[in-house]
């Protein structure tokens, strides 16, 4: 059975399209199945049922069926799907797509329009009719064009059978060759964007990547197919109902472009929100906290470097303790003095909450200053166990409580960073059930 199927219409030299159907299976190996005689035919162009442009290079005649009138199948060495080639030009290029699970509640089903020819038209018994969802969003990455698509699909295999599926793809298209490592961290970076817009358990699809030209670079001039799979312990993606979509967003492309630019100017950050999402609903309250924690301190500290005060303010504060004692304390006090200007935990959840996560102070429950203690003594206490602290940590359902109004606040801080402005983020947050229980809900009456 073959791993992907498309169809489309296929022509040599600007002859009458024929329709044909192409085959790629697990192995990498693309056919086309046409009702036509081509030759062995160098390069066909042609539509596929989507409407995108297709070109197939190197086909060689595979077989033919006797019995079913001008039936021929043809084995492919290469292909690009969804780019024009001029006509004169022998690219050297991959373009790359996959289907991710989850996909299709990142995006959003908002705006689909089931419109489509004859759906009752038979083809052989049956019929496949696809209908184009909301648009397209294309981001501009540096390595090149990322390209989310939702659709939905009709099957009519007879009149008593049919099935109406809704579709999500990924598609990267590269500026110039590259290896399979910059592919995966493409779409590495798709896969956390879906997690943190879902919380859903999410499995990457078949990576196709397809190159044409001379075989001098890390992959050969033909179709490979390449299958990853990533542990996830929350919800399947079906059952998850985002909190964000990017259709939901003024400017989804902005926002997809923003994320992946988040993931390299706070790659530390960008870590640590990756391991958060994928062990999310496995982690325990108190591993929860430390991992929302971690990321909010990290985050701070790399966006916004620098220390509490201006360095002229604080050495003059240095020179004024150190003449204030004798000799034979200098060393000890310039140890203490050492880290003096550093920033804290709890001042880094202050500043955050008067900054970039504004837009989730309506439901941390007290005002910045008192919650960014609860929360600066609950990390101390569950990373130290320091006794002083034991009365002062919260536990149990307390604590499950915190780690969900952390995570709005995580939530908020990516947001601001990636460019969705605080309306937009607000409309986000409120759409997901957590707001809604605690936005009229005191940090002190949850225990």
């Amino acid at each position: 059975m073959p791993d992907r199927e498309v169809f489309g219409h296929w022509s040599i030299d600007g002859s009458a399209p024929v329709e044909g159907r192409l085959l790629v299976d697990a192995s990498g190996q693309i056919d086309l199945q046409v009702r036509a005689h081509l030759d062995e035919a160098p390069r066909l162009v042609g539509r596929l049922s989507d409407g995108s442009p297709a070109t197939l290079f190197g086909a060689g005649l595979l077989r033919r069926d006797p019995d079913r009138h001008f039936f021929e199948e043809y084995r492919i060495g290469a292909a690009v799907l969804g780019l024009d080639l001029p006509d004169d030009q022998e690219p050297c290029l991959i373009s790359a797509s996959r289907r991710i699970a989850g996909l299709e509640q990142l995006i959003g089903t908002s705006g689909l329009s089931l419109e489509a020819p004859d759906a009752d038209a038979e083809q052989e018994r049956s019929a496949r009719v696809v209908w184009e969802g909301s648009e397209p969003i294309e981001a501009s990455l540096p390595m090149g064009t990322l390209r989310l698509i939702d659709f939905t699909r009709f099957e009519h295999d007879s009149d008593f059978r049919y099935s109406l599926q809704h579709i999500a793809e990924a598609r990267f298209e590269a500026r110039e060759p590259l290896g399979l490592d910059p592919l995966e961290e493409v779409f590495d970076i798709l896969v956390a964007l879906i997690a943190f817009a879902t919380e859903a358990r999410v499995e990457p699809g078949a990576l196709w990547v397809t190159r044409v030209g001379p075989g001098d670079g890390e992959l050969p001039p033909r179709g490979e197919v390449l299958a990853g799979h990533r542990p996830h312990y929350g919800r399947d993606p079906g059952e998850a109902d985002p909190w964000l979509t990017l259709h939901g967003l003024s400017n989804p492309a902005e926002a997809l472009e923003g994320f992946h630019r988040f993931s390299r100017e706070q790659s530390s950050a960008y870590l640590i929100l990756f391991e958060l999402m994928v062990f999310l609903h496995a982690l325990n309250p108190i591993d929860k906290l430390l991992y929302l924690t971690r990321f909010l301190e990290v985050y701070h500290r790399t966006r916004f470097p620098g220390q509490r005060d201006l360095e002229d303010v604080h050495e003059a504060r240095e020179d004024l303790v150190r003449g204030a004692v004798g000799k034979e304390h200098k060393k000890w006090v310039s140890q203490l003095l050492h880290h003096s200007n550093e920033i804290t935990f709890k001042e880094r959840i202050v500043r955050l909450l008067e900054g970039p996560a504004a837009v989730a102070v309506p439901v941390i429950g007290a005002e910045p200053i008192d919650f960014a203690r609860v929360v600066g003594d609950c990390r101390n206490y569950w990373t130290h166990y320091s006794p002083d602290l034991k009365a002062k940590a919260l536990r149990d359902f307390a604590l499950d409580n915190l780690d969900d109004r952390l995570l709005l606040l995580v939530r908020a801080c990516v947001l601001d960073d990636i460019g969705v402005d605080s309306d937009e983020a607000e409309i986000a947050l409120r759409s997901d059930w957590r707001w809604a229980r605690y936005e009229s809900l005191a940090l002190a009456d949850q225990g």
